[in-house]
């Protein structure tokens, strides 16, 4: 029972960190598509 347990969280773990950086990657795109909108204009990173 405890096997099953581990295993079902490293599951979710995993699936949830995956969902993280896709986050994260998605927020660092956008920032870079459209940086006046994000960053303030001294802060333009292009």
């Amino acid at each position: 029972m405890q096997q099953l347990y581990k295993n079902a969280y490293s599951e979710y773990d995993k699936r949830e960190l995956e969902t993280a950086l896709r986050g994260y990657f998605q927020y660092i795109a956008l920032a870079y598509a459209q940086p006046k909108s994000i960053f303030p204009r001294h802060y333009d990173l292009r």
